[in-house]
Parts: C-alpha cells; structure tokens; sequence
C-alpha cells in the first residue's frame, strides 16, 4: 500500500474509480473495509487449549461517504449517482468493480450497493455528505476449509495425532488392494 502521507498519493486516497473508468466527486472517506477471516475453534473437554481450522472469509460491509464541496463536485455527483441506484434485476448481476488503496489493501475490488443514503449538509458552510453502504463481492468464491498451520511448535493433540495416523494406514492399504476409490485418493 503506498503511502497516505506522501503527497503523490493525495489523489488516489481522495477518490475511488468505479467501473474502471467513473471517478468519485469531492472527497471520499473509507469506513469499515476489512479482511474478516472465520474460524472454526475446536476444543475437547477436559482439554487445555485447542485447534482454530479456517473456514473461509466473511464479506466485508463498509460504507464510503462522498463529501460534495461545490457546483462541480455535485455535477460529478450526478454522473456517477446512477451507478448507486441501480437495482438487482437478473441473477446474473455482477458487482461493482472499486479501485482505492484501502480498499486493494484488505483484498475488496468488486463490491454491492446495499444502502444508498440520502444527502446531508455537514454544517453551515454548505458541504454536504452522500454515504454509500456497500457489501464485498469477491470475483469468484472459493472452498477454503483447513486447519490453520502454526509457524511455533505447538504441542500437537495426541488424539488427533492417533486419529490422522490410523486414517493414513487404512487408506494405505485400499492403496494396496485397488480400492484407493473408497479411500479418497483416487487410486
């Protein structure tokens, strides 16, 4: 992620490009983007600590405020506002295609329309602010379940260590006797 502070980057943390080509008006602020991760945190009883398998990610909700400063900014307003409006119409609707840093930094490129605000002024110098809600829209879910590997050497359960090194010896032995099919492995 470049740097916020650096003055080249000024531009590109002050506005989003949607659809690869409409630039936000004003200044855009990011809230709430995030890379959720899921865990399954298993636990036997009577057992001290436990494993944590990873079984995907959730979507992100945030939300990207545009303050709306003058005339220009709420012209621009007006020619990116329809991309907002638009309502799910077929099954095959597609998300939103996003570029922003932040947004590129937690993984979020394509993004749904959950909740378009109405425009509120700021105080009284006569900004006013137009929220957009959104929802993350990955290109393409994938299956992830795993157990999550360590980088420390952890004591490992001496029950599922049993429990893994039996299932490999049975499927060893289908191996052997041309019956890898019933054991997963394809053999």
């Amino acid at each position: 992620m470049m740097n916020p502070n650096d003055p080249r980057a000024v531009l590109a943390y002050d506005r989003v490009k949607f659809a690869g080509q409409y630039l936000s008006p004003g200044l855009c602020v990011i809230e709430g983007a995030a890379l959720n991760n899921k865990w399954d945190i298993r636990a036997g009883y009577g057992v001290i600590g436990g494993t944590a398998w990873f079984v995907g990610t959730e979507l992100s909700e945030f939300s990207i405020t545009f303050k709306l400063y003058d005339e220009s900014d709420w012209t621009d307003w007006e020619v990116i506002a329809p991309l907002f409006r638009t309502r799910q119409k077929t099954p095959s609707w597609k998300g939103l295609d996003v570029e922003h840093p932040q947004l590129k930094e937690v993984g979020i490129v394509s993004a749904v329309v959950k909740k378009l605000n109405q425009p509120t002024m700021d105080d009284e110098t006569g900004v006013w602010s137009i929220r957009v809600d959104f929802i993350d829209y990955p290109k393409r879910p994938q299956l992830a379940a795993k157990k999550a590997e360590g980088t420390q050497a952890e004591p490992v359960d001496p029950i599922e260590a049993a429990l893994d090194k039996n299932i490999e010896a049975i499927r060893q032995r289908l191996g052997r006797l041309g019956l890898g099919n019933l054991a997963g492995t394809g053999g």
